[in-house]
């Protein structure tokens, strides 16, 4: 699931509960992250009302020797606590500031996606849904199932709830095909 929820995006925000501290479940999203050739992110720190500054400082501590040898610039590490209103604001800026200095390095070439849903729709068929990656995605274009090999064809493509003949990559896609089922 978090492999297809990511697979489009450029930045990443890497969210650690402090209480908790860094989780095998941590090493294997930043594992994915850098896999996908992700470069720049935030380190967010929540729930920081919940333990001591002693605590707080070796968690930082621990977290930013883990991250020194990531290859993901990290520009950010902030602190929060949504209970006493903690490090929000500087949160919001970080992102704007890492949104504007970003550049879109969509590579393109086959359109790949990395589909997280199936699903049947009465009267249209099989539905699925997933993150567009590589090269746009055409409605003329036939697919092929990568597990299988099937062919199938596009009836229609929708993102965010519209209906497009090309979907662009980065997008999240609903695409009915015809000449497959569900399984």
């Amino acid at each position: 699931t978090m492999i297809s929820g990511v697979s489009g995006v450029d930045i990443v925000m890497l969210v650690i509960d402090v209480n908790e501290g860094w989780k095998p479940q941590t090493e294997e999203h930043l594992g994915i992250i850098e896999v996908l050739g992700i470069t720049s992110g935030i380190v967010v720190l929540t729930k920081s009302d919940k333990v001591v500054a002693e605590v707080l400082q070796q968690r930082q501590t621990e977290i930013a020797l883990r991250l020194s040898t990531s290859s993901v610039k990290w520009t950010d590490t902030i602190v929060t606590s949504v209970a006493n209103s903690t490090g929000i604001s500087e949160l919001v800026a970080s992102i704007e500031n890492l949104v504007s200095e970003q550049k879109t390095s969509h590579r393109i070439n086959r359109p790949r996606l990395f589909i997280d849903r199936v699903f049947s729709m009465k009267g249209s068929g099989t539905v699925v849904t997933g993150t567009l990656e590589g090269g746009q995605l055409d409605h003329s274009l036939p697919l092929t199932v990568a597990r299988t090999g099937e062919t199938v064809r596009i009836r229609e493509i929708q993102t965010h709830g519209a209906v497009v003949a090309t979907a662009l990559p980065g997008t999240r896609c609903a695409i009915n095909v015809s000449g497959v089922d569900t399984a």
